[in-house]
């Protein structure tokens, strides 16, 4: 809502700016310019400032580094599909009261809107042997976790992805509906 009040604010900004420095100057240039040029330059710095802001000219130059969660089909972040949903419920369900439930850093944050959901530690010896692993689509489909190492409460020093393999030695696989895979210190019923 606020762009949208804002947005002429800034042309006429621009337009009263420029003509204030176009009296004070005695460059030739400036005074060539009319008021046709003008919104036609302001007009194009502001399309050029829409494609970097949206994201759009990274995706389009560099495929390496995404920055546009709706641009690309392949940047993680918190999100679940309905198998992902339906393993959750799973969990609300059958997982044990004292059991603590691990997931990677962007599951985690979906999964705690379910069940009491602990991010896996960027040491997996820290992990309970009676604790819950949950791993979703992207950690299936990728086989890696994300793992964020911290510095305290909200400093993040490190974030990266991992093999799940090390945090599911001697785990079984307790819960699989082709989304999502739920690990357990033993095999339950």
């Amino acid at each position: 809502m606020s762009l949208i009040i804002l947005a002429p604010f800034c042309v006429v900004g621009i337009i009263k700016i420029f003509h204030l420095f176009r009296s004070f100057s005695k460059f030739k240039p400036f005074s060539k310019i009319t008021s046709n040029n003008l919104f036609t330059v302001i007009s194009v710095f502001l399309v050029v400032f829409l494609f970097f802001d949206t994201g759009f000219t990274y995706q389009i130059l560099d495929k390496a580094d995404v920055t546009s969660i709706s641009l690309s089909a392949t940047c993680d972040f918190p999100k679940f599909d309905q198998r992902e949903v339906t393993s959750g419920k799973w969990l609300q369900k059958y997982s044990e009261n004292n059991s603590t439930i691990y997931a990677d850093k962007n599951r985690a944050s979906v999964l705690n809107s379910m069940v009491s959901c602990v991010e896996i530690p960027a040491y997996f010896d820290l992990v309970n042997s009676t604790s819950y692993i949950f791993l979703g689509t992207v950690n299936i489909a990728r086989d890696k976790v994300l793992i964020s190492q911290m510095a305290g409460a909200n400093i993040v020093i490190d974030e990266g992805y991992r093999s799940p393999d090390d945090i599911l030695n001697g785990r079984f696989r307790i819960y699989d509906d082709g989304g999502s895979y739920i690990y357990g210190s033993e095999v339950r019923k």
